[in-house]
Formats: C-alpha cells, sequence, structure tokens
C-alpha cells in the first residue's frame, strides 16, 4: 500500500473517530453586543481545547447585528439556524449535548425568568430544563453590574431595578440555568466537558443544598416545592422521606423529575 493511502486512511479514520467523539454544541446568539468578543474568543477556545461540533443560533435581532458568516467562519461550525425557520425547539436542544448562551440580552433573561416563549432562544433556553440538559448563558449583556455597562454610562439606576435584576437571574439559576461572566465561559464548559456532566455542585453549593433539603422535609411524609420548575435534581435527595409533593399550580416538572415520582410512587398535589 502506498504511503498516499495510508495517510488517505489516516484522515479518514481521524474524522470518523473525531466525529464519533465530538460533543454538540447548540449555541444561542442573541442581540447583546457587550463583551461579545469575548466570548467569541472563548468559544475558540473551548474548540481549540475539545472535540465539539457547533451549531449556531441567531435571534432575529443578533441576525441583524452580527455577521453571521464570519462567525459561522471562525467557529467552524456545522449548522446555522436564524429565527423564523421552522425549527422544533425541542427536538434541537435534544440533539446536542448541551447549549451556550453566548450573548444573553435583558429582553431574553427577562422572558426566561417569567416563562415567557414567544422567541426561538426562549424556546430554547426552557425546552434545555424541560430535558435536562445542561445549559450556560453568558450573562454580561444582561447584568447592568459589569463593568462594561458603568462605562457605557449606566451606573446610576434606582435599587429597585437592580433588585427586579437580581430577581430575574435568581429565578434562571433556580431553574438550572448556569450563569457566568464572558470571560468564565471556557473553562465552565471545559469543565462540564471533562466530567461529561454537570454536578449539583457546580449549579448550588453544598451548604446551600443541604439547607435546601431541610427546609423541604420537615420530618412528615410530604414537602412543598416553591418553584416554577421542578427538575429531578429538587427531589432525587429526599427519596424514601417523602410520599406526597406539593407544589402550584403552575409548576412544571421535568420528563425526568415524572420519572422519579412515578418509579418511587409519590403523589404530586397541586395548590
Amino acid at each position: 500500500m502506498s504511503d498516499i493511502s495510508i495517510e488517505m486512511i489516516k484522515r479518514i479514520v481521524e474524522e470518523v473517530v473525531k466525529k464519533f467523539l465530538s460533543k454538540k454544541i447548540l449555541v444561542v446568539f442573541t442581540g447583546g453586543k457587550v463583551n461579545f468578543d469575548i466570548s467569541l474568543d472563548e468559544l475558540k477556545k473551548i474548540k481549540e481545547n475539545s472535540m465539539v461540533e457547533y451549531t449556531l443560533v441567531f435571534s432575529r435581532a443578533a441576525s441583524q447585528i452580527f455577521n453571521k458568516k464570519m462567525i459561522s467562519d471562525q467557529l467552524e461550525s456545522v449548522e446555522v439556524i436564524e429565527e423564523g425557520e421552522a425549527i422544533n425547539a425541542r427536538e434541537c436542544v435534544q440533539k446536542h449535548n448541551m447549549v451556550i448562551f453566548a450573548t444573553l440580552t435583558r429582553n431574553t433573561a427577562s422572558k426566561i425568568s417569567h416563562l415567557i416563549l414567544d422567541t426561538l432562544p426562549t424556546q430554547i433556553a426552557i425546552n434545555c430544563v424541560l430535558s435536562d440538559v445542561p445549559i450556560v448563558a453568558v450573562r454580561d449583556a444582561a447584568d447592568l453590574n459589569v463593568e462594561t455597562w458603568r462605562e457605557l454610562g449606566f451606573s446610576n439606576f434606582p435599587p429597585a431595578l437592580k433588585n427586579s435584576y437580581d430577581k430575574i437571574f435568581k429565578d434562571i439559576e433556580s431553574y438550572g440555568i448556569e450563569l457566568c461572566n464572558s470571560f468564565e465561559l471556557a473553562k465552565k464548559v471545559l469543565g462540564y466537558l471533562n466530567s461529561n456532566s454537570f454536578s449539583i455542585a457546580e449549579k448550588i453549593n453544598k451548604e446551600e443544598k443541604s439547607k435546601r433539603e431541610n427546609s423541604y422535609y420537615n420530618g412528615a411524609k410530604n414537602i412543598r416545592l416553591e418553584k416554577k420548575i421542578i427538575t429531578r435534581e429538587d427531589i432525587i435527595g429526599l427519596k424514601g422521606k417523602i410520599d406526597t409533593i406539593e407544589i402550584a399550580k403552575d409548576s412544571i416538572i421535568t420528563p425526568l423529575a415524572m420519572d422519579f415520582i412515578r418509579d418511587n410512587q409519590l403523589k404530586v398535589i397541586k395548590t
């Protein structure tokens, strides 16, 4: 066999192995420009240090603001999706190992917080939660506390406004969505790719988790969960301790959480 043939076979094998082992990541761009360049560099760093395939999603605003071809070329994406195309958000999410919001606007953050699903990015975010697909969102363009906003003159806003935005971020994190600053993105994602899973410790520290579980379990056989979205992580630590779960009428139970409830013959009461 000639050297040329051997080299060709090697390249083919490498491509097949890369295709098989690569993690599929859905990267969402909304219209936020604050520290976008840092997020883009972090996405490149992720690709340089791991085997990933990027599919890019652009909101309507992002499609108007950003150079889609330039971004796609730099990230070597396998597909580009624009809001307005006929896309099933749930199916799209479930085809990927994780989702990254490279830019998150204040508008999108607010809609995710309030479960308003009238845009493709918000549908993707909530379907991640419902499907237990890990999701990381860069908060810079939505967080008025970021230094870049102060440089733009957004420094003297009322405490009430700050409190409102803080609540939005708290709601988002309570759904299981990981928030980070732009410069932390590669570290967060590579940490996930190396471990192949998000541990609960990355979402909440152990002390907060213990406090939460203790507040849920009062020695009786029932608990009440004050959350809009109930995930498997919220109830798995209570196995064998309770037989009834009370939730608000508008709460949503993720499929994996529902499987856990059925497997353990728990009763759910909406009040």
